[in-house]
């Protein structure tokens, strides 16, 4: 938002923003304030997948993995709901999870678990820089 507040002046700009269909307000909401004319598009939306493989349900339960993966919020809650409440509170402190920054982070932590790592750099690149980190011992965890 500041670089974009930097880019100005943003009065009588016609800006399209394609996201996903649940995104946070931050940056249309700026660009409104700014006085820029915004139009939302939905690019795409999150779903939970209709069937799952069990056998990489099974690896996660067990633990048989070095590090989970997670690059939203959405991805978080999915994971929750696909394997269900009872068995991923009998995991979550347990878990060896990576987040892509501090919004999934916050989600993760409000679902009762923390990342073993956080992206230095919200993206992906960030996160599987930050990963390597990690599984390389070249960085310290967040717990």
């Amino acid at each position: 938002v500041e670089c974009l507040k930097e880019n100005g002046p943003w009065i009588g700009k016609k800006v399209l923003l394609p996201s996903a269909e649940k995104t946070r307000e931050v940056i249309p909401r700026s660009l409104k304030e700014w006085g820029a004319s915004v139009v939302f598009a939905t690019a795409y939306s999150t779903i939970i997948p209709q069937s799952v493989d069990k056998k990489v349900l099974q690896l996660i339960i067990d633990r048989e993995y070095d590090i989970i993966t997670f690059t939203s919020s959405s991805t978080c809650l999915n994971l929750v709901k696909i394997i269900g409440d009872d068995i991923f509170n009998s995991i979550k402190l347990n878990m060896k999870a990576a987040s892509i920054g501090p919004i999934t982070t916050a989600t993760m932590r409000k679902l009762g678990f923390d990342p073993v790592v956080e992206a230095k750099e919200s993206s992906l690149q960030g996160l599987v820089e930050s990963i390597t980190e990690y599984l390389t011992g070249n960085c310290h965890s967040t717990r």
